[in-house]
């Protein structure tokens, strides 16, 4: 998962919850990036990473059935930049097309649609990478690639199952949903489950000490089995996917990458990428080889759905909010409260005050901070 790099914290307001705070330390948020530049359809002298995406484009004349009008592929390079390619076909000939890249929650990943009835337009939740217009050959055809930037790949990696493609507009439009494509290595027979989703690019991290409040959490909080920290000291430091981020989990090999930020934000935002590990492990343990989509399966997860109130319609998330909003999904709400749990500024009392259902939920699921003590008869309890 993706931290954007957070505000220092400000204290909190007698009136209520540090809800902006929360939101800009902990949320990710939606890039939108400048046009890209065209390059031609030949190698890019890049190397890539092998985190890809691809979507089929259309479902409309003449065909009727998926890809009728070609597909549209991603990769992203080591740099952190990254490529479009663009194989499409049975459009109008000679003719502009807009191309963008657009946060599509009504498009689930692998399907496509026309515009018929303003399906594209309708899909869409926001551009995210705006890209320039494309001319058909006389044969309504576009073979070409576009150069995508660091910040077009970080808007995409941001949102890796909520991308889609929109070629052309109105009743020219043809849409199709990315989906991130496995990884080409396959683990043995006798190998444990691997989480496919957000590979790391890190094969083999050095890792860096946990701070002691972290080790704190990790003493009583289940997360996968050699959980590593990078830690770059700087962004200028730091490899070009975690430019202007200041925390990423990577379920394969599980990592938490960290950028050293703003001062006193450093264990916020490793609690919540471990928070983040600690759901990969409870879907793990569940057989459930994709954290992101597996911990709603789990019973934890489906117990956070049924108590809180969220819900999914298409490929959106819909929240009913209680004290603390603003997260995109259920899974970054939950790694929030978590964090939250494990903080000794704010802590069950914070949640029990502010957040009730969710303080409720952590009591059933997660292990007690060890700033707490049980109760155990006399005084006041957590």
């Amino acid at each position: 998962m993706v931290e954007p790099d957070p505000a220092p914290p400000q204290g909190l307001p007698s009136g209520g919850p540090p809800i902006n705070r929360i939101a800009g330390a902990l949320a990710a948020s939606l890039v939108v990036a400048l046009l890209g530049a065209l390059i031609g359809g030949g190698d890019t002298n890049a190397s890539t990473t092998g985190r890809a995406w691809r979507a089929p484009v259309g479902n409309g004349w003449p065909t009727q059935q998926l890809a009728s009008n070609g597909v549209a592929s991603i990769d992203l390079y080591w740099t952190g930049a990254g490529v479009l390619h663009l194989q499409l076909k049975n459009l109008v000939r000679n003719t502009a097309y807009r191309m963008t890249l657009f946060k599509g929650p009504y498009m689930a990943p692998g399907t496509t649609w026309s515009s018929r009835g303003g399906g594209c337009q309708s899909s869409s939740d926001g551009a995210v990478v705006r890209l320039p217009a494309l001319r058909t050959t006389t044969k309504g055809t576009i073979d070409r690639s576009i150069a995508l930037s660091v910040s077009d790949m970080d808007a995409i990696n941001a949102l890796p199952r909520k991308i889609a493609i929109a070629v052309g507009f109105g009743r020219l439009a043809r849409c199709g949903g990315f989906q991130l494509q496995q990884p080409s290595g396959r683990a043995g027979p006798t190998a444990a489950p691997t989480p496919s989703a957000a590979p790391s690019p890190l094969e083999s991290p050095a890792c860096s000490a946990w701070p002691s409040e972290i080790v704190d959490i990790l003493a009583v909080l289940t997360t996968p089995d050699g959980l590593c920290l990078v830690r770059y000291p700087s962004a200028a430091e730091a490899p070009a996917f975690m430019r202007g981020v200041a925390g990423i989990y990577f379920p394969s090999p599980p990592t938490v990458a960290y950028v050293a930020g703003a001062t006193g934000t450093e264990i916020a935002v490793l609690a919540h990428e471990v928070c983040h590990a600690h759901q990969d492990r409870v879907a793990r343990d569940a057989g459930q080889a994709d954290f992101e989509e597996g911990w709603y399966r789990t019973i934890a997860g489906m117990d956070y759905l049924r108590s809180t109130g969220w819900r999914r319609v298409g490929d959106r998330w819909i929240e009913r909010p209680e004290a603390i909003s603003g997260s995109s999904d259920p899974l970054e709400d939950n790694a929030v409260i978590c964090a939250l749990w494990f903080d000794p500024s704010f802590g069950p009392h914070y949640l029990r005050r502010w957040t009730p259902i969710r303080f409720a939920w952590a009591q059933r699921w997660l292990p007690l901070p060890s700033f707490i003590t049980p109760w155990q008869g006399t005084g006041t309890g957590p």
